[in-house]
């Protein structure tokens, strides 16, 4: 990356690529490792059942099904084939590299599997921290914002679809953020940070922030 310039940040579930990382990795997972390592398939349903009935928090299931299974070449291959982009996200990130920035991917899905689906600079969760260091809200913001300071750069716009990214948001941005598909509650979350809409059926703008 080139010292000084702009930045645009980029998340990945539910902005760059269309549904959840994380899902299809343990989809992936638990079609791939049937027959090649029944064990450990038979620990990612049991993580996956424990967290469905609210036995163990999300996090615990994260990193345990991530630490059973890692990048099996199988799991990574088929997670590939099923991950679909999201065609708008691509053009904006393409024209935001037209006007010189670069673009960073922050996400809170593990470095693993998310340098497999991005030729760029990443700020991730990382398989050998623990579910207090995930990259997620206030820790997010202060990786971008550490990542930033380190280089001499400035946050251009943070491109996201939910307001588990409100910290990221407040960062102060030289430009509009660009909001993908949000709920109402995401909406109703960030307020009056200056933000354009890209999805079916939105309106172009904020209130108040055309």
């Amino acid at each position: 990356m080139v010292e000084g310039r702009a930045v645009t940040v980029v998340d990945l579930d539910g902005t760059l690529v269309q549904g959840n990382t994380l899902h299809l990795y343990l989809r992936a997972a638990l079609r791939c490792l049937w027959w090649r390592r029944p064990l450990v398939a038979l620990w990612v349903a049991a993580l996956m059942a424990s967290r469905a009935v609210r036995l163990i928090p999300h996090s615990t299931m994260k990193y345990g099904v991530a630490r059973a299974v890692g990048a099996h070449p199988a799991v990574i291959a088929r997670l590939k084939r099923m991950v679909q982009f999201n065609p708008d996200v691509e053009r904006l990130i393409n024209e935001r590299r037209k006007q010189g920035d670069e673009v960073v991917l922050a996400t809170a899905a593990f470095g693993f599997y998310a340098k497999e689906l991005w030729e760029g600079e990443l700020i991730s969760s990382e398989l050998s921290g623990d579910p207090e260091t995930e990259c997620r809200g206030e820790r997010k913001a202060a990786a971008v914002s550490a990542y930033l300071d380190k280089r001499h750069a400035t946050l251009a716009c943070v491109i996201t679809d939910h307001h588990d990214d409100l910290p990221l948001l407040r960062l102060h941005a030289s430009g509009p953020n660009y909001l993908i598909r949000p709920s109402q509650s995401t909406i109703a979350a960030i307020g009056d940070i200056k933000a354009q809409i890209i999805g079916k059926g939105m309106v172009d703008f904020l209130p108040g922030c055309g």
